[in-house]
């Protein structure tokens, strides 16, 4: 193969990778296990992860963060609107275990199951 053809080789596969295109942007759902006290094990299906400054479910994975002795999937808000972007650069970074969102849902979930 002559020099041409590895530059244009070259040259196409870059025109390729710039800009590429844009994951179309979907609400996360996760499912939680709860133990009740009495040793139960109960799942939450299909909980959609939101922002804990905005409520929005404009979200998307941010990476993990150790956390003890474990790996912790972080989530990063895009929502433009975003109260946090007044004061920050980048939208509120969280983990699900930090979203009162969830919390609430646990909670209620665990008060319904208590009451039965």
């Amino acid at each position: 193969m002559d020099i041409f053809h590895k530059v244009f080789i070259t040259l196409k596969i870059r025109i390729y990778m710039v800009g590429g295109s844009r994951k179309p942007q979907t609400k996360i759902f996760r499912d939680f296990e709860i133990e009740t006290p009495s040793g139960d094990v109960k799942t939450l299906k299909e909980i959609v992860i939101c922002c804990p400054i905005c409520h929005s479910s404009h979200v998307g994975n941010h990476g993990t963060r150790k956390r003890g002795n474990t790996q912790v999937q972080i989530y990063q808000c895009k929502n433009p609107n975003c109260a946090f972007l007044k004061h920050a650069n980048q939208g509120k970074q969280f983990t699900i275990y930090s979203s009162l969102m969830v919390k609430s849902i646990v909670n209620h979930y665990l008060h319904e199951i208590l009451a039965k």
